[in-house]
């Protein structure tokens, strides 16, 4: 039955038979205890369509979330994404599992009152970085993400290097938008992220990303006051 999910059918069939073979695979009673049955469902997929599983990665991605927690996730999340492409909606919830984990630490931190906030998790740098060199040249969104972790954790000169290396790297359709909404995002900051921001010389010598929109935004808000 698995070579048939893959021989002598169309794309869109393969893909059906592949995605209920996993579904399968994720409702057997040992799929928990022995994940890796399901994600070797997963490559057997992607080897077969030659990098076309998209929405069986996506659909893998969501159940790993949802069934274990960050720890456990992290060490099963690499053979779902060894074989790319992986979409973005592949990559979705693994950063949205980091980023909430990652938010929940900080609120931790205030509540303790801590003076200082540590850098970025690597692993969670990491997945950004990974998820960019599939997608950096139409993914603003994504960038925009990871320009406001940066930010959340008060760095914000690698906020800064982030939307310089954005601007590089998107297309050019996407980088109006994505100046418009960063601009947005900064002059949400409080009062004392705009000093650290200004008293930072690595930010300061990237001239247009960010002092150009970022300061622009700010000085509308301040006239506004």
């Amino acid at each position: 039955a698995e070579a048939g999910a893959g021989a002598g059918a169309g794309p869109a069939v393969a893909a059906a038979l592949w995605l209920l073979r996993l579904e399968v695979a994720m409702g057997a009673s040992g799929a928990l205890a022995h994940p890796e049955r399901v994600l070797a469902v997963l490559q057997r997929a992607a080897l077969a369509s030659r990098g076309g599983a998209a929405l069986l990665k996506e659909h893998t991605a969501v159940w790993l979330c949802e069934q274990f927690g960050l720890e456990r996730c992290r060490q099963l999340r690499s053979k779902v994404l060894e074989l790319p492409p992986t979409p973005l909606e592949g990559y979705a919830p693994l950063l949205a599992q980091e980023e909430a984990a990652d938010e929940a630490a900080l609120a931790s931190q205030r509540h303790a009152l801590s003076p200082t906030s540590p850098p970025l998790p690597p692993p969670l740098r990491a997945l950004y970085e990974l998820a960019l060199s599939e997608h950096a040249e139409h993914a603003p969104a994504l960038w925009l993400r990871y320009a406001s972790r940066c930010g959340a954790r008060d760095d914000h000169s690698g906020g800064a290097i982030v939307y310089a290396r954005a601007l590089r790297a998107l297309a050019q359709e996407h980088r109006h938008d994505f100046m418009r909404e960063y601009a947005a995002s900064v002059a949400e900051m409080p009062e004392e992220a705009d000093e650290a921001e200004a008293d930072d010389g690595r930010a300061a010598k990237l001239c247009e990303p960010p002092t150009k929109p970022a300061k622009a935004a700010k000085r509308q808000r301040k006239s506004k006051a």
